[in-house]
């Protein structure tokens, strides 16, 4: 690594997300798949990022990175913002390579973590910090998420999908209301609202050992999509 480590550890802070930061519908996970081989770029990012630009100026293209979170995200953004298409292969695979994390679009995908996990190597991986390493990158996570809830505060989307688990109710509790659970299918939905009259929900990772059928992604939005309504319905 040419640049200085910690000036990279705060650059990489820097960015918050893929797609329109005005976006009615925000996607959260827990940290960024790929490989560093796939992204090599990610210092370089800005706060936002438009996905097909980013991934074509690393040398892929979209339609050959085949993950199960961009599909399955790409059928609940149906579900929640385009009822009227249904949710199927091709109306989803349309979906994810012109409208998904694009900055002309209606979704925004953020991570509520920056690094990825330590097996998954490469500069990416915290494994080697030294302990002001590890100082400057706490400060600088914790910065990110402060400037994550002022810009929800100001932008106020009516639906935030987090899926897998991780620290997420620790994150909108002071943007939330108490959590509610419901039952759909084989899995577990919680479901908050925030001051704004929004709904975040909390669903299980999409993929493998979570949600992986586009049945399940329309029972999951239904859902979602049922309580924002129950929600703008009650006396503010």
């Amino acid at each position: 690594m040419n640049e200085d480590k910690t000036d990279w550890i705060v650059r990489v802070h820097r960015f918050l997300g893929y797609g329109n930061p005005e976006a009615h519908l925000v996607f959260m996970g827990l940290e960024e798949g790929g490989s560093e081989e796939e992204y090599p770029n990610d210092s370089e990012r800005g706060e936002f990022v438009d996905l097909a630009e980013y991934v074509e100026s690393s040398g892929y293209f979209l339609a050959n990175i085949q993950t199960p979170v961009w599909r399955l995200t790409s059928g609940l953004a149906l579900v929640l913002l385009e009822p009227e298409r249904r949710v199927l292969r091709e109306t989803v695979r349309h979906y994810r390579l012109n409208h998904l994390g694009r900055m002309n679009g209606q979704t925004l995908l953020t991570e509520l973590r920056t690094f990825r996990r330590p097996n998954r190597g490469g500069k990416y991986s915290p494994t080697q910090f030294s302990s002001r390493e590890w100082a400057i990158s706490a400060q600088a996570h914790n910065e990110r998420l402060a400037r994550l809830k002022r810009h929800f505060e100001r932008v106020q989307p009516k639906y935030v999908v987090c899926y897998g688990k991780a620290e997420f109710e620790e994150f909108w509790n002071p943007l939330a209301n108490e959590w509610s659970a419901e039952h759909v299918s084989r899995h577990v939905v919680k479901l908050a609202h925030t001051a704004w009259r929004g709904v975040v929900a909390l669903i299980p990772f999409l993929g493998r050992g979570g949600i992986l059928s586009y049945s399940d992604v329309a029972a999951v939005g239904a859902l979602i999509k049922k309580e924002r309504e129950r929600l703008l319905a009650a006396p503010a």
